[in-house]
Parts: C-alpha cells; structure tokens; sequence
C-alpha cells in the first residue's frame, strides 16, 4: 500500500455547481458518469476523459400526482450487452413508476411498477450498484435491517429478488 501514490482531486465538469445545491454523482458504469442536479429535475451523463456531456430528456409522468409531492427517485446506471446500449433506471417512490432509458434511442419508456413491497416502512437503500447485467438495490426496514436485494435485469427489463447466502 505505501507504493500507491493516489491523490484526489475535483472531478473538473462543464456542469455549473452551486456549493448548496451540488451535482450528486447517481451511478457510473465503464468511466462513464451518470449525474443528476436536483434543484433542476436534471440528469446528465459525462465522459470525465473527454468532457462531454449530454442532457438526459424529461421524464413525463402518468400521473398528476407528482405535481403536489417532491418527485423523490432512485436511480441506476449500466450497460446493456445484449443491445450495446447504455441504461439508466428510475424509480419513482411515491408512485412505483419505474422508466429506463436508452443512451441509444435517447429516450425514456415506462417498464413495470416496482412492487417487490407492498409495506411503506420498506425502501430502496443508495444507488443501483451494476453488476452481472443488471442494477441492484438493498431493500431495508426503517430500522435499517436489511432484508434482500432487488435487481434489475437491463436485458429483459424486469425485476427480481436475488437470493442471499445462508447464515
């Protein structure tokens, strides 16, 4: 360890920040970042080595619901392989409402509600992790017991419980 020399710096962006209302970094996947500016409902994705970005379009909700409550999200990003396509998960707590869109088509879709709980005191705990093709999440209590993992197969756009190991 002592031969690692790591130094951290500002991750330099053509994003304007404002230090109250920062850039939150909300998945990445091969180098690239997925990034989202709360204040402004925005989503970006970023190629840190060669500075470009692009702006994510708008998500339009079916549900009127959303213009009275906070439009509180989980995200995750990842590649898709058996499409070559790039993918990012939104799921929208207050309604169930999950999208993922497509770097490809650039574009979002409406897939299947998230209904893995039916109880309020359960919720999806950090952003998507990738891994083996697909997005995952700790499901937890309020008391922060965690109680399985949720995932997302980017390939067939569906939900599952991925089983946990024996005590």
């Amino acid at each position: 360890m002592d031969s690692l020399d790591i130094a951290a710096q500002l991750l330099d962006h053509p994003l304007d920040s404002y230090p109250k209302n920062p850039i939150k970094v909300i998945g990445s996947c091969n180098g690239l970042l997925a990034l989202q500016r709360h204040w402004r409902n925005e989503v970006y994705l970023l190629n840190p080595s060669t500075k470009k970005h692009q702006l994510l379009p708008n998500i339009v909700f079916d549900s009127e619901s959303h213009y009275n409550i906070p439009v509180i999200s989980q995200f995750g990003f990842g590649y898709d392989a058996s499409t070559d396509d790039y993918k990012m998960v939104r799921i929208v707590m207050s309604t169930k409402q999950v999208f993922v869109y497509s770097l490809e088509t650039n574009s979002w879709k409406r897939v299947q509600d998230f209904s893995h709980h039916s109880s309020s005191t359960i919720r999806l705990r950090g952003g998507g992790a990738f891994a083996g093709g697909a997005l995952n999440w700790v499901e937890v209590k309020s008391d922060c017991c965690p109680l399985l993992i949720t995932a997302f197969d980017l390939k067939h756009e569906k939900f599952f419980a991925v089983p946990l190991p024996d005590e």
